[in-house]
């Protein structure tokens, strides 16, 4: 079974009253196929859900060859794994709506103004 974990990372989740995106690290087990292709299947559905949003990917061995992680310093909202991964998905999203007063990114992009 596939399974990913979502960070956070940037403005946003540093409560600063001004910032421009969400910006999100997907990180999955391995270059595998299947693999790959669930972490590109949650990325969709996050944006999807979120508004404004910049999501990255790397698997665990890039992630660890960048420290980005720790770089970074994204903070762990989260496990999806494949048999319940809408569900995990959309349990992440309420948890970032609850984090900043300006979660109206988090409304879902038909509420994205043009």
């Amino acid at each position: 079974m596939e399974k990913v974990a979502i960070y956070g990372f940037g403005s946003f989740f540093s409560k600063l009253p001004v910032f421009e995106d969400i910006d999100i690290l997907i990180i999955h087990q391995s270059t595998s196929y299947d693999s790959c292709q669930f972490a590109i299947w949650c990325k969709k559905y996050l944006l999807s859900k979120i508004s404004v949003v910049d999501i990255t990917i790397l698997s665990e061995s890039e992630e660890c060859q960048l420290s980005f992680l720790a770089k970074s310093k994204a903070k762990y909202y989260g496990k999806v794994r494949g048999f319940s991964a809408e569900n995990n998905l959309d349990e992440i999203v309420a948890k970032l709506s609850r984090i900043n007063s300006s979660s109206e990114l988090i409304a879902g992009r038909s509420n994205e103004s043009t």
